[in-house]
């Protein structure tokens, strides 16, 4: 659908800048280089990522009926892949795809799958995980991403994860022998080897560059095993096993894969830490939290400039600094005075987000007790803050259920009054924005 361009304004203060759109309108958004993305009323506009200039606006729709807050668009390359829907892979729905030119804002094509439960796209090939309508989504078709060519297609049984990594797609599926991790060529759907395995989520590095040769890590959750395999041949390069923590999260992987943070959901919740690059088989740190086992949070812990975060079940917020190899615990977060008791619960949907050097989570003010208390609490006394070096740095009101996107030493925030809309590039350090 062709649109209006939307009024948008840019105030910039030195290196820091701030977007203005109207309001209920911005989604999160996504840094490429030396680009941020963001959705705009459902349409992408990309902004310089050093001044916030408005490199251009697409006047395509393409966000579907969705909230604007729910709205995500990917990155990759050269272009851009926006669902219409919230993808999912527990709970699939009906939703399509969108892909753009990333240099212009040019719509390329489009392609509705029926259900869709997850896809994954590089700089060449996008792969969609779908099914028909009404039906489980199992089955896997790659696209290619500049001209919407189908290159291939394989229907399982059923799909569990899909990661593509170094040209190659590694899903784990089922089919009528047995449960598997399979690789395939992303450009022609060959397949390159398979593994019988239980079952597990796959996972690849989040970021950094490479440690090596490129590897992808199967959690097995039932045994509490990760089993990290070479991507060219499926080989293990290594294993890991967790005693006694049956553990419910995916792995957190950084640093390129240097480095693996597992996270045990038990009582006695804990973080463990790990190098594949050694020859050690065994942790070389466990956190272990002091009164509560680990929230259920998505992200419960972050790590960053030396020190390890994490949120319990009770909502507090826990620090410890990450020096010898050993067990260690984690404890409360030291607050400032002039932070009240009431407003250091921390928000338990999205967890912890870690940057660079910082690490930002999330209040949430609890109605009720603020009511109890003889207090009138409301959803705009919710804070992000910003920790290092196991303080709190700053903190702001969070009016907007949009996570932060860090970038580098700096952050970006979407905000709302009600009467406009705000996509700040904050430092991380001080908190400081162009607020006009």
């Amino acid at each position: 659908m062709i649109a209006d361009a939307i009024p948008v304004r840019v105030r910039r203060e030195g290196s820091l800048w701030t977007l203005t759109a109207p309001p209920d309108t911005l989604s999160r958004p996504v840094v490429r280089g030396n680009r941020v993305f963001v959705l705009v009323d459902g349409r992408p506009i990309a902004c310089d990522r050093a001044d916030g200039t408005v490199v251009w606006q697409s006047p395509h729709l393409v966000t579907g009926g969705q909230e604007h807050w729910a709205a995500r668009l990917t990155a990759t390359g050269r272009h851009l892949v926006v669902p219409t829907a919230r993808t999912d892979r527990f709970s699939p729905g009906r939703a399509a795809l969108s892909v753009l030119e990333a240099e212009s804002g040019s719509l390329l094509w489009e392609f509705d799958p029926g259900e869709l439960a997850e896809y994954r796209a590089d700089r060449e090939t996008l792969v969609v995980w779908h099914g028909r309508e009404g039906g489980r989504p199992r089955q896997l078709t790659g696209f290619d991403l500049t001209t919407g060519d189908r290159l291939w297609e394989h229907t399982f049984g059923s799909v569990g994860t899909i990661q593509l990594v170094a040209g190659r797609v590694i899903a784990s599926v089922q089919n009528d022998r047995d449960h598997s991790v399979t690789a395939f060529d992303a450009r022609t759907g060959t397949e390159q080897w398979r593994r019988a395995e239980p079952g597990g989520i796959l996972c690849v590095p989040n970021n950094g560059a490479p440690a090596g040769p490129p590897l992808v890590f199967v959690w097995n959750w039932l045994d509490a095993r990760l089993t990290w395999l070479s991507v060219a041949d499926g080989g293990t390069v290594g294993d890991l096993a967790i005693q006694c923590a049956k553990q419910q999260y995916s792995p957190l992987i950084i640093d390129g894969g240097r480095t693996v943070w597992l996270v045990a959901a038990s009582r006695a919740g804990a973080a463990h830490r790990f190098r594949p690059d050694t020859s050690t088989e065994t942790t070389s740190h466990t956190f272990h939290a002091v009164r509560h086992a680990l929230s259920f949070a998505a992200v419960p812990i972050a790590p960053a400039d030396g020190w390890l975060y994490a949120v319990d079940a009770g909502d507090r917020l826990l620090a410890s600094r990450i020096g010898a190899d050993g067990r260690h615990l984690m404890t409360p977060l030291r607050w400032p005075r002039s932070v009240p008791g009431h407003d250091r619960r921390m928000e338990y949907f999205d967890g912890l987000i870690a940057g660079r050097n910082h690490v930002y989570a999330r209040t949430r003010v609890d109605l009720k007790a603020q009511e109890s208390a003889g207090r009138r609490g409301s959803l705009l006394d919710e804070h992000l803050l910003a920790l290092r070096h196991g303080t709190l740095l700053w903190r702001r009101p969070r009016p907007s259920v949009i996570p932060p996107v860090p970038t580098g030493d700096q952050v970006l925030l979407v905000e709302s009054d009600g009467e406009q809309d705000r996509l700040l590039l904050v430092d991380g350090e001080t908190g400081a924005a162009a607020e006009g």
